[in-house]
């Protein structure tokens, strides 16, 4: 009975590649990074001053609170909890080689990306302006190296961090084509 549930689960696995399609003649071009853990993804932005800040999306009783035990994976995918936004300022420079040594968890893939400086300053802005909202709930997380808020947010298997990604990214005048609920990037050409 497990064999045909494994087979549909990589069936559908494999047709749900999120294609990035970068924008287009930007006027102030600057890159950022979208990291692929496997299950979920993060964005890396670069500040003004040369810096860098991770940000990810994820459920606060997995993520933050580190509760990850097989009945706390069933609620995460199959029911609504609550939603955390996870923040941490990095050193720069902003570069891949740095990047990975700076965020020191398991990246199976870095996507760089070319934007427009605005719209990364826009989406920058109104994450913080989120996370400050919340700063009340804030805890540190050692395992991650994240601080994360507690979000007024749901959480599901269906609107998880795969998903909010690829609405960080529009933001950021990429389009994403695909079903994003699971971690499988491409960037088009």
């Amino acid at each position: 009975m497990k064999w045909p549930i494994c087979a549909l689960l990589c069936l559908v696995n494999i047709g749900c590649i999120n294609r990035i399609v970068p924008p287009r003649d930007v006027a102030q071009p600057v890159t950022i990074y979208l990291l692929d853990l496997g299950k979920s993804s993060s964005l890396v932005l670069p500040t003004r001053e040369g810096h860098m800040v991770r940000y990810a999306y994820g459920n606060w009783n997995w993520y933050a609170l580190g509760h990850n035990g097989f009945f706390d994976a069933i609620s995460a995918l199959f029911f609504v909890n609550s939603a955390t936004l996870a923040r941490r300022e990095l050193p720069g420079p902003l570069d891949e080689k740095h990047v990975r040594q700076q965020v020191g968890v398991d990246i199976q893939y870095i996507y760089p990306l070319q934007v427009d400086r605005r719209n990364v300053d826009c989406l920058r802005t109104c994450l913080d302006e989120v996370f400050q909202r919340h700063k009340s709930t804030m805890i540190f997380n050692r395992d991650d190296n994240f601080y994360f808020v507690r979000l007024g947010r749901t959480y599901s298997g269906w609107h998880n961090s795969n998903v909010v990604m690829s609405q960080w990214l529009e933001v950021l005048g990429a389009k994403v084509n695909g079903w994003p609920v699971y971690s499988a990037w491409r960037i088009e050409k």
